[in-house]
């Protein structure tokens, strides 16, 4: 028996897990169970495309096809959630990268997620396929999965996938993984489906974003596997295990935000910022480019274009761009203001592998 206990656990359930009635209803009694044992369930799922499919429809290549199928599958996909969860509140939320990736809706998702929890509902959460881009062509919903374990402050990850866990080159399921690039990448194959369109590579990915913030994530391939792990306290599938867990704001950082613009530094401030932790000074810096404004996230990067990190800067491009290679005493007589001394302070920067 595991010795285990997890009061919040986000699911990942991707489309052809979803359209299948069986895998729908037996995760319903899973969860209702879960919910039996006061534990906080949100379920992030795939299958908005794949419900809007015809029956002999293939999957178009366009991609305003490809959004009204997404919009009008996410009506059937919501009814079979509703089915499936019978007699459990539950919400539906669809998201972005863009959503989590900017701060202030980072913020008000936690929030909203916090109050569906509160009132004992099961939020059900999707990319909003039927306007975004990105996802669609990524088919990134496991990454979404480990986002949304981050921003709710799970204590599991599961995904469901096609396999019971992590394949070894002898087809054998790997237990544990607790170094993903050294155990975990050298298994993984290019395998995505019909209607899906990640992979085992996006579970890694996954992987990666909830162990470094602290989360395990357990792979498996069937409703019986995650009774087994959450209410039998069997050992199943493979579980990931965390690494030291870093903050919720170095989290987005690193993970969840996407640059919009990029400041150049030279050698002494590369060293200074990669060795010493110090902060972007203008000093250092011999370049800007984007259209980026006070409080966006931007690109640090070598003089050469190689990224070393990412942060949150205290200066629009055309005030770096007028301090560049001054001291930090000269910042208020060139611009007639100034923002402090950092154009990037060091607790808004995280360096990238």
């Amino acid at each position: 028996m595991l010795n285990i206990e997890f009061s919040r656990v986000v699911i990942k359930v991707g489309s052809q897990k979803v359209i299948d009635d069986e895998t729908r209803k037996e995760l319903g009694e899973i969860v209702r169970e879960l919910k039996k044992l006061n534990v906080d369930v949100a379920i992030v799922s795939s299958g908005a495309i794949a419900c809007g499919l015809g029956t002999d429809e293939k999957r178009p290549s366009e991609l305003h096809q490809l959004q009204a199928i997404a919009s009008l599958g996410q009506v059937e996909l919501m009814r079979r959630w509703i089915e499936a969860l019978s007699g459990i509140p539950i919400a539906q939320l669809l998201l972005t990268h863009e959503d989590i990736g900017n701060r202030g809706r980072f913020l008000n998702a936690r929030q909203t997620l916090r109050t569906l929890f509160a009132r004992d509902a099961v939020p059900i959460i999707n990319e909003n396929d039927s306007i975004s881009f990105d996802e669609i062509q990524l088919g990134d919903n496991d990454r979404l999965a480990a986002q949304v374990a981050a921003l709710v402050e799970a204590d599991l990850l599961v995904v469901l996938s096609s396999t019971n866990g992590l394949l070894d080159k002898n087809n054998n399921v790997v237990a544990n993984i607790h170094d993903i690039e050294k155990q975990a990448a050298p298994l993984v194959r290019v395998d995505k489906t019909s209607l899906g369109t990640g992979g085992m590579t996006t579970k890694l990915q996954a992987a990666t974003i909830a162990t470094s913030q602290g989360i395990p994530m357990l792979l498996v391939g069937s409703p019986k596997q995650i009774r087994s792990f959450l209410i039998e306290k069997t050992a199943t599938g493979t579980i990931f295990h965390p690494t030291d867990g870093i903050s919720a704001r170095k989290h987005w950082l690193t993970f969840s935000a996407k640059p919009v613009g990029s400041i150049s530094v030279d050698a002494g401030a590369v060293k200074a910022i990669v060795d010493k932790g110090k902060s972007v000074l203008p000093s250092g810096i011999v370049g800007a480019s984007g259209r980026f404004s006070r409080g966006d996230l931007v690109s640090i990067t070598t003089s050469s274009g190689e990224i070393i990190g990412q942060g949150i800067t205290a200066y629009a491009c055309d005030s770096v761009l007028a301090i560049i290679g001054l001291q930090t005493s000269q910042i208020r007589e060139t611009l007639g203001y100034d923002h402090g001394s950092e154009v990037i302070h060091r607790d808004d920067l995280v360096l990238l592998p």
